[in-house]
């Protein structure tokens, strides 16, 4: 009943500390801290403030503090120590104020508890450890008790995972615990040499190491100070004073593992991986021996090893070994076999069963090298042997495979070891995993062929070779092309604009022969009237009036055709795209008010510019004659070409006039005569229809 209540009240002070978290988002407890989840721990972490006491603040290379453990009513936990040198003088029996955050370290595995500051509230006189027992440990009822506890030191081994770690197992009748404590500690022990004597134990028991990467190792005890090892009682015997390995064979699988050191004496076969060895014993067992710590004995050499025993169901195996060199002659070897004959069997045994028949067995096997070690501690080649990939491990003679290529054919001679795991209550009957062949000497791999110098790989890279080679090219050529095209366009920009200011100096020849046509003549005729009517002027004054007036109309004539000229050098008509717009930009502003219509049927590329230029400058004179003397209100421009002949013409609604009594130049009218004169330098026609009263029709047919 107290035990059921004492439960309760933990559950409540849990939630009542959840609660809390949420609530003020600091923790405030050491339960606090073990609740985090790593999805809170998520930087910045969670913030903590806790009264608690210090039951040990432990230290790493006997210098600094490293973690800090603490306990209070919820608990206990282990902080570690980032605490400033003037506020580092933390001591057991402190009752302190530590504050801190509670992070995820920085590769997302581990969640630390780092305490940032920490305050002396009070002090009282540290307790010396509690003496326990094993089992008394292991109830539950201490952790983060600083105690003391008495066993036999079993074995000891690093943390495969974290090597800054070494763990001792440790027995007190027929329960066990795990000790453990940082490598650089200053333990000051041999931690093989205590195999087997009984020591008592120092450290804090806790529940996991908080923060390290065996989170589920549960309850174990670390070691605190250099002390915390102390020998009450060595093993006094000669470690490899064990009971033989044979009364073992007849155990249940269950039964090994509580068992004592067990002994063989026998003849090394095979070693591998600085730590694994096969040995044949005195009375013909293969047992898988796996050392402590290096070195493991050499193939061929007769030894003496103890260790645990442990199965895999095919042979009595010992873990954890310590071994040495003893008297004796070799045991006779079985004769080798020669694989793949013996490997591929028609008698209907499973890979499995021949597997486990060949262990230990001397095997010669052919076949061809696959791949080879990528580093140095890869110490294995592949062999294809009848497509099977088969692992040749060559660990006591590195210097076997120098040279050798991949697609190699050559025959291997070692020692068949079958892969298996031990027995473990979860499993009944444990799987093999495969084999391997262990090679003891350089001599026993012979090179039976060299792989031809045209291989697949040197295939595939002739084949990038030209792959890339085609590649080149057709990069080479699209740059070509794009030099091409790129000066090309160069080169029509360049003709383009050559083209432009040959037609640029053409209208500017042009205009000046118009401007000499035309406005020169004018005005010459225009001095010769002025100074004719200045001579008349004392004598016959009519007929100097006549000159002036004649010189006056000249001067008018001149006027609009200077305005003409002005426009076509600041107009765009020559630009557009067809006729009709070119038409429309240069007689719309000379006809005011009056209806244009444009049918020019001729597309503009089949123009010359001296042309279309014709046209427009006879097109805009007609326009503007009709509207100005003939007072039109409609004026119609149509236009087609037939065999290389340009036609055109201009007809109006104006009143029309009798075309043998047009005036002419004599009557300072120079439009009809400038039109003649433009249709004639390109070899034309022009015709001229009208009646008083019924407008007026111009035709033109000029050479494209």
């Amino acid at each position: 009943m107290k035990v059921r209540h004492a439960i309760t009240l933990l559950s409540l002070f849990a939630a009542l500390a959840a609660r809390n978290i949420r609530a003020t988002g600091t923790i405030r407890s050491t339960d606090g801290i073990r609740s985090i989840s790593m999805r809170d721990a998520v930087s910045p972490g969670v913030p903590f403030d806790i009264k608690a006491w210090v039951v040990y603040p432990e230290k790493i290379g006997c210098e600094e503090h490293d973690s800090i453990y603490i306990k209070d009513d919820s608990g206990s936990a282990t902080l570690l120590n980032r605490l400033t040198p003037t506020n580092a003088t933390i001591c057991a029996g402190d009752l302190v104020r530590a504050t801190g955050r509670v992070v995820l370290d920085g590769n997302g595995i581990c969640i630390y508890a780092y305490c940032l500051e920490m305050t002396r509230l009070a002090h009282k006189k540290p307790e010396p450890p509690m003496k326990m027992t094993v089992e008394e440990l292991l109830s539950g009822q201490h952790d983060g008790q600083f105690v003391t506890v008495r066993g036999e030191i079993r074995d000891s081994f690093p943390d495969d995972i974290d090597n800054r770690f070494l763990y001792f197992s440790l027995k007190d009748g027929k329960k066990s615990i795990y000790m453990a404590t940082p490598t650089n500690r200053c333990v000051k022990t041999d931690r093989d040499g205590i195999i087997g004597d009984t020591v008592e134990a120092t450290g804090i028991w806790v529940l996991g190491k908080y923060g390290g990467t065996r989170q589920h190792i549960g309850r174990f005890l670390a070691l605190v100070g250099a002390d915390s090892l102390r020998t009450v009682k060595t093993h006094g015997a000669d470690i490899f004073n064990a009971p033989e390995i044979a009364d073992v064979k007849s155990l249940m699988p269950n039964e090994l593992p509580p068992l004592e050191r067990r002994r063989i004496t026998g003849t090394v076969l095979a070693s591998w991986h600085d730590d694994q060895a096969l040995v044949r014993t005195d009375d013909g067992s293969i047992v898988r021996i796996d050392t402590s710590s290096p070195p493991v004995p050499e193939a061929g050499r007769r030894i003496e090893a103890v260790g645990f025993p442990e199965t895999d169901l095919y042979a009595v195996n010992l873990s954890n070994v310590r071994w040495r060199p003893t008297q004796g002659d070799p045991i006779p070897q079985l004769p080798s076999v020669r694989l793949p004959e013996g490997y591929v069997r028609t008698d209907g045994a499973t890979p499995q069963q021949v597997q486990a028949a060949l262990h230990g067995r001397t095997v010669v096997v052919t076949g061809i090298v696959r791949g080879l070690p990528q580093s140095e501690s890869d110490r294995r080649l592949i062999l294809e042997c009848e497509g099977n990939l088969l692992p040749i491990d060559f660990s006591s003679c590195q210097d076997a495979f120098s040279g050798l290529a991949i697609g190699s054919t050559v025959e291997v001679r070692g020692v068949w070891v079958m892969v298996a795991d031990n027995w473990r209550p979860n499993s009944v009957f444990p799987k093999v995993k495969g084999a391997f062949v262990v090679v003891n000497s350089p001599d026993d791999l012979r090179v039976l062929a060299r792989p031809s110098w045209w291989t697949a790989g040197r295939s595939l890279t002739v084949i990038g070779l030209l792959l890339a080679m085609m590649l080149a090219t057709l990069a080479w050529n699209r740059s070509l092309k794009a030099i091409a095209e790129r000066r090309g366009r160069e080169l029509f920009e360049e003709r383009v604009a050559h083209v432009a200011s040959d037609l640029r100096v053409g209208e500017r020849t042009s205009l000046a022969v118009e401007l000499h046509d035309t406005i020169a003549q004018n005005l010459t005729g225009v001095a010769l009237e002025i100074n004719a009517a200045n001579k008349l002027i004392g004598s016959d004054l009519s007929s100097a009036h006549r000159h002036l007036d004649t010189a006056a109309k000249t001067l008018s004539s001149c006027r609009t055709e200077l305005k003409n000229c002005l426009f076509d050098l600041r107009g765009n008509a020559l630009g557009q795209r067809d006729m009709d717009a070119a038409i429309r930009l240069s007689v719309t502003p000379v006809i005011g008010d009056a209806e244009l219509a444009v049918r020019f049927n001729v597309p503009r590329e089949l123009i010359t510019d001296a042309s279309a230029h014709a046209i427009i400058r006879i097109v805009r004179e007609l326009a503007s004659n009709a509207v100005r003397h003939g007072g039109a209100r409609k004026v119609k421009v149509a236009g087609s070409a037939d065999a290389g002949v340009l036609m055109f013409s201009v007809t109006d609604d104006g009143c029309g006039f009798a075309v043998e009594q047009a005036p002419g130049i004599n009557e300072c009218h120079f439009g009809l005569q400038g039109i003649r004169e433009r249709v004639a330098r390109f070899q034309g026609e022009m015709k001229i229809e009208s009646t008083p009263g019924k407008g007026t029709h111009v035709t033109v047919a000029i050479k494209a």
